[in-house]
């Protein structure tokens, strides 16, 4: 009976050890987080011409929170270090008349570049508005 509890004394002792090597190499091939993307576009306006100064905002899908980039003065942008998974771009011209455009959603994807571009649409008209008559 003892070389028995011997025995199993022994094959525990090798079992704890056999398990926390794999515990050990389960930690280690734990899966990595997912490499950061890249988005980069341009802001175009209503002509077709690229905006001059506009602001990008950056909105992951069913969220308010957002990140925000300015465009370069040629309307590119560049939007680095983006966590994978859907989101929204809102673009927004400068000045009076600056207009603002979105995108639908679009998909970022691990250690990607997506191009998502944005055109503005004008939402001040530039014509003389019409006053009330004073009677």
């Amino acid at each position: 009976m003892r070389k028995t509890i011997a025995i199993s004394f022994v094959s525990l002792l090798v079992l704890t050890a056999a398990g926390l090597c794999l515990s050990a190499n389960a930690a280690i091939r734990a899966p990595q987080p997912a490499a950061p993307g890249t988005i980069t576009g341009t802001v175009y306006n209503a002509d077709g011409t690229p905006a001059d100064s506009a602001t990008v905002y950056l909105f992951p899908k069913g969220s308010l929170l957002y990140t925000t980039t300015a465009q370069q003065v040629d309307g590119s942008y560049v939007i680095n270090d983006v966590a994978p998974g859907q989101y929204r771009i809102v673009a927004h011209g400068e000045g009076l008349g600056g207009g603002i455009g979105s995108t639908t959603l679009f998909t970022v994807s691990a250690g990607q570049t997506t191009v998502v571009n944005v055109w503005l649409e004008y939402s001040i008209s530039s014509s003389p508005v019409a006053q009330p008559s004073a009677n």
